[in-house]
């Protein structure tokens, strides 16, 4: 036996990876180092389609990591209520709008997007002044999955190159892209001899992750005919409320001892001045998803998520920051046509997030039952307003028209001030 064989002996080859993922098809939420791996994922859901289950991807970033009670977390919520699918939720902090492309155009190659849609949570932050950091998508880049997404002949010259040249600024070199993306023996050849010695760690990295991923028995699970969405979202109120019980911003209690409270205080001692320089590299990187889906004949859903108004009116991304953001998001996907759901109304409600930033209770319901609009193969319930308005506590909309009022009444008292001389 060669030496390069004898090395290689301890991992499991690629056919008994393979196999692995088919014994044990982890659904919901699979381990961080699997979502590299594409062709790992598609044997998961090809084990699952052959047991009879359609499985749908929702893409999105840190929110999809959970740390408290919750029954609407995707993750849970489609395992335990059977509409006719079942999720797969993929993505952790520092994936963004480009890993979403990339990953689109990889899955779609391996032939695992059925019924062609896909949806994905679109994080505030990911917008910050540069968008995504070379640090977070270096954290996030697959080899695997970028070659498969280039190698997808559906994918146009322009949207591949689009795709490279983003790769390339954030720091993969020239000669990797050009590496994945050749169809030539010496590219073949160059990918070999890059792969030969991380091969042995990649496969046994998948290897424990698929080991290592949770996997729920939804065996039992009987078909929902009809969800009482207004009892549940009662119910997701009432795990929100039991969970923040130290403040009156809905955040976890946890949380906000931990970190909010602190911040609360002391940003109250700073002047911030109003962001306004949202990232144009973010929007061409979702301009990127975007066209991954439409050279591929993939239905997106886009949804806007909220942030904890009351925290950031504290910091320079305050209401007026972050209605300069909304309006371009919604202005950005009405342009290219697509359905999205916005939640940004929601701003000020409780119990939307679990912190000041991550989805939790009522924001995941509402992002629940559109998951289940959409692919049920109908429209999204109030894919541009508040979906559950006889259950908010305060939308969005409704501040800003209170705002606008203060500022009113306070104007004309000013103007009143100044005709009775300050009197």
């Amino acid at each position: 036996m060669g030496i390069g064989a004898v090395w290689f002996a301890a991992s499991p080859s690629n056919t008994q990876l393979l196999q692995r993922a088919r014994e044990k098809p982890v659904s919901p939420r699979p381990d961080s180092a699997l979502w590299g791996s594409p062709s790992v994922l598609a044997e998961m859901v090809e084990a699952r389609a052959e047991r009879g289950e359609d499985v749908k991807f929702l893409l999105g970033s840190s929110e999809l990591t959970q740390s408290i009670e919750d029954s609407a977390y995707p993750v849970h919520f489609f395992e335990e209520h059977n509409f006719g699918f079942r999720v797969m939720c993929i993505g952790g902090a520092g994936y963004q709008s480009l890993w979403s492309a990339i990953m689109t155009g990889a899955l779609d190659e391996e032939g695992v997007i059925p019924g062609r849609k896909i949806a994905l949570l679109l994080g505030n932050c990911w917008f910050y002044e540069g968008g995504c950091t070379p640090e977070a998508f270096l954290n996030s880049f697959s080899d695997e999955a970028l070659q498969e997404c280039l190698m997808n002949p559906g994918l146009s010259s322009a949207t591949k190159a689009g795709i490279c040249r983003r790769v390339e600024e954030l720091g993969v070199s020239s000669q990797t892209v050009e590496d994945l993306s050749s169809t030539t023996l010496i590219g073949e050849m160059n990918r070999f001899l890059r792969g030969l010695l991380p091969e042995k760690e990649r496969r046994q990295q998948l290897a424990d992750a698929i080991d290592n991923s949770c996997q729920r028995d939804s065996s039992s699970s009987a078909l929902e005919l009809e969800f009482d969405w207004a009892a549940f979202f009662d119910k997701v109120e009432s795990q929100g409320k039991a969970a923040c019980t130290n403040n009156d911003v809905g955040i976890n209690d946890w949380y906000y001892s931990e970190y909010a409270e602190r911040w609360f205080e002391e940003n109250q001692k700073k002047d911030f001045e109003s962001f306004s320089r949202w990232s144009d590299e973010e929007f061409g990187d979702l301009a990127l998803f975007l066209n991954v889906c439409k050279d591929l004949n993939i239905e997106p859903l886009l949804i806007i998520e909220p942030a904890k108004g009351q925290y950031y009116d504290t910091t320079q991304y305050d209401q007026k920051s972050r209605e300069v953001l909304y309006e371009r998001m919604r202005g950005f996907l009405d342009e290219a046509g697509v359905d999205y759901l916005d939640l940004s109304y929601y701003d000020y409600d409780l119990y939307y997030l679990r912190d000041v930033m991550h989805m939790a209770w009522k924001g995941w319901a509402q992002i629940d039952r559109a998951l289940v609009s959409f692919y049920s193969g109908e429209s999204v319930l109030d894919e541009k307003s508040p979906s559950f308005p006889e259950y908010g506590d305060e939308t969005g909309a409704e501040h800003i028209a209170e705002e606008a009022e203060e500022e009113m009444i306070e104007a004309e008292g000013a103007g009143k001030e100044v005709l009775n001389g300050g009197q």
